[in-house]
C-alpha cells in the first residue's frame, strides 16, 4: 500500500461548489478532477506539484501542495500518532474525576493537549472525499487501526513505529522584539473601602513586565481574594472570569516601562467583606534570552 506526500486536493472546491439543492460560489463545481486555471495559478506560486506526487493524488487535483513545502518545515505532517483508547463505563461524576486527574498529570510533564493534525478524511460526495495522504489514506487508516486492536487485545507492543519531529526550535519568531523591563509595583491602589452601587468598578494599577515574558499557562496574571473568618485569604477571581480584566499596556518602550491595570466588576450579589487583588507577572532582566 502506497501512500502520496500529504497535499490539499480539490475536494475544497466540491466544497465550495455546495450541493445540487444549494449551489454555493460561482466558479466551483462538483465532481471536480481538473484544477482551474486561476487556482493552478496560485497554486503553482506556492509550490509547483512535481509529475510524482500529481500520479500519486490523481485523478484528484491539487489545490495546494503543502506535501512537498519544506521551509520552514513540513507544511503538513508525514508522520502521525494515531492512537487507540480503552475507557471502562465512567457515570458522570467518575469521568470529571478521571478527566481532572489526567489533565493535571499532562500538565505535570509538560505535555500538550494533542498530538498532529492530519486534516480530516471523508468519504461524502460533498467534501469531495477529503484523502490528503492519496486514494489509499482510509484504508491506511484501517491497517494502522487493525494493528493497534491486536496489540491491545493480545497486551504486545507495537514495534515498528516512527519518531515524530520536534519542529519547536524551527518555528519562526514573527513577533516584535523587546527588551528588558522593570518588575512589579503597585502604582494606583484601590480605595479602602467602597460603597455598595450598581456598575461598581474596582481598579489597581501596578508597574508591570510584559506578558509575553510569561504566558501562565494554567496560571493567572491577577487574583481577587476575599478574606475569610479564620483570616485567611480564599481566591474568588482569576483572569479566567468573566467579570475581571487584565489590561497591559506599554507606557516607555524604550526604557522598558509599562503598566498593567487589573480590573474587577462588581455586581450586586457580592457579599460585604474584605477584598484585596493581585498581580502575577515576570519581568525580563538586560541580556537574558
Amino acid at each position: 500500500m502506497n501512500l502520496c506526500d500529504p497535499a490539499m486536493v480539490m475536494h475544497f472546491i466540491s466544497m465550495a461548489a455546495g450541493t445540487t439543492d444549494g449551489p454555493a460560489m460561482d466558479g466551483f463545481y462538483q465532481n471536480t478532477t481538473q484544477g482551474t486555471f486561476f487556482w493552478d495559478i496560485m497554486r503553482n506560486v506556492v509550490k509547483r506539484p512535481t509529475k510524482r506526487q500529481r500520479e500519486c493524488q490523481a485523478p484528484k487535483a491539487i489545490l495546494l501542495n503543502t506535501g512537498e513545502i519544506k521551509y520552514p518545515f513540513d507544511w503538513q505532517p508525514k508522520i502521525l500518532d494515531v492512537q487507540l483508547l480503552r475507557v471502562g463505563n465512567f457515570t458522570t461524576m467518575s469521568g470529571r474525576r478521571l478527566q481532572k486527574a489526567v489533565k493535571q498529570k499532562i500538565i505535570q510533564l509538560g505535555m500538550g493537549p494533542s498530538n498532529g493534525y492530519a486534516s480530516y478524511l471523508s468519504m461524502q460526495r460533498y467534501e469531495g472525499a477529503s484523502t490528503p495522504y492519496g486514494p489509499h489514506t482510509l484504508s491506511a487508516y484501517i491497517k494502522v487501526f487493525d494493528e493497534l486492536v491486536t496489540a491491545m487485545a493480545t497486551g504486545n507492543p507495537i514495534s515498528n513505529t516512527e519518531i515524530l519531529p520536534n519542529y519547536v526550535r524551527q518555528s519562526p519568531d514573527l513577533s516584535a522584539g523587546y527588551g528588558p523591563d522593570r518588575p512589579a509595583l503597585l502604582r494606583r491602589d484601590v480605595n479602602s473601602t467602597y460603597e455598595r452601587q450598581s456598575g461598581l468598578i474596582v481598579e489597581a494599577t501596578f508597574v508591570a513586565g510584559n506578558p509575553r515574558n510569561d504566558g501562565m499557562l494554567e496560571g493567572t496574571y491577577l487574583t481577587v481574594e476575599e478574606k475569610q473568618k479564620s483570616g485567611d485569604w480564599k481566591v474568588i477571581r482569576t483572569d479566567n472570569d468573566y467579570d475581571t480584566r487584565f489590561l497591559w499596556h506599554s507606557t516607555m518602550p524604550i526604557l522598558g516601562h509599562s503598566e498593567a491595570v487589573i480590573r474587577w466588576d462588581i455586581d450586586e450579589t457580592t457579599p460585604v467583606g474584605t477584598y484585596r487583588i493581585g498581580y502575577f507577572g515576570h519581568h525580563r532582566v538586560p541580556f537574558e534570552k
